[in-house]
């Protein structure tokens, strides 16, 4: 999944990716995109056996968004995450 990655950091309504394990953790803006759709971007950039599932935010997932929201614009409101594993 690591090559395909940039793809997806580039898609509309992405908001992070980051390596977990040997999956990637994606984090979405609210109603941006689906489980579907991430799993088509990963796809056409050449990810195999791609399984995508919803997941909720995390305490981690929420201090992250802070933090990151603090250097930079961040979109507001929570953000929806997805773990992609090949």
């Amino acid at each position: 999944l690591g090559p395909a990655a940039p793809s997806l950091r580039s898609a509309h309504g992405v908001v992070a990716v980051e390596p977990f394990g040997a999956a990637l953790h994606v984090r979405v803006a609210p109603g941006a995109l689906d489980a579907g759709e991430v799993a088509r971007v990963l796809r056409e950039a050449g990810a195999t056996a791609v399984e995508v599932e919803p997941s909720e935010p995390s305490l981690e997932d929420v201090f992250l968004a802070v933090v990151g929201r603090a250097g930079t614009a961040a979109p507001s409101g929570a953000a929806g995450g997805a773990e992609a594993t090949p």
